[in-house]
């Protein structure tokens, strides 16, 4: 096994990066996730709608994050395809076959999307 100059052992775990760990501090990763919902924290959130102004829905504030939205230029496939795999494990956890009526229903709270995108970021980090 490898170790540093003192003898201990060097591990490098999978989340962190090496220097982060030297330096004292731990500092993981965001998922798409995190992403999905630091957009809507910092955009705001909207239901009946893609979007309103500024606000995002949940499928729109995904759109977004993995570039697949409308809006922005260039190649859309792996895009579509991440997007497609993000919706997909959303629906999942969320026991839906429609993320963007799951989204609309006037039952929904912002805290369920939060919860809905936490579950996510533990269930599918490599998202």
């Amino acid at each position: 096994m490898p170790t540093s100059g003192d003898g201990d052992l060097e591990i490098e775990p999978t989340p962190w990066r090496r220097d982060d760990i030297r330096a004292g501090r731990l500092i993981s990763r965001a998922t798409v996730y995190d992403e999905v919902r630091a957009a809507l924290d910092e955009r705001g959130w909207v239901q009946g709608r893609h979007t309103h102004r500024a606000r995002l829905s949940l499928t729109a504030a995904i759109d977004i994050v993995v570039g697949s939205s409308s809006d922005d230029p260039g190649p859309k496939g792996p895009s579509l395809a991440r997007a497609a795999r993000v919706r997909s494990h959303l629906c999942e956890l969320a026991g839906t076959s429609n993320l963007a009526s799951w989204n609309d229903d006037r039952r929904r709270t912002f805290d369920d999307l939060i919860l809905l995108l936490a579950a996510a970021a533990v269930a599918y980090p490599g998202d």
